[in-house]
């Protein structure tokens, strides 16, 4: 759908917990009530949250779309550079 050149997966241990932070320069669209028909974000926010954790999405129409899920692990995770998952994809 975003008709993106480049996504950008950033994954990282943040607050006890894994983000998952995914970045493209697409197309965009605009957030909140406008997207009638349109639940798939609705679901990945309820999935989020139903194990106590959070999805926050960033886009603009012809800015790309930013969209970060948080997960708890209970603990504090450390990740080494070794363990980081950063993907840049042209």
């Amino acid at each position: 759908h975003a008709r993106a050149q480049s996504v950008n997966v950033h994954l990282c241990g943040r607050d006890e917990g894994m983000q998952v932070t995914i970045k493209d320069d697409g197309v965009g669209f605009v957030t909140g009530a406008g997207a009638k028909g349109h639940f798939g974000l609705e679901i990945m926010s309820e999935r989020a949250q139903s194990v106590g954790g959070r999805l926050d999405i960033q886009s603009e129409p012809g800015a790309g779309t930013s969209v970060a899920v948080w997960m708890p692990t209970g603990q504090s995770t450390q990740l080494t550079p070794d363990s980081v998952l950063s993907v840049d994809e042209r």
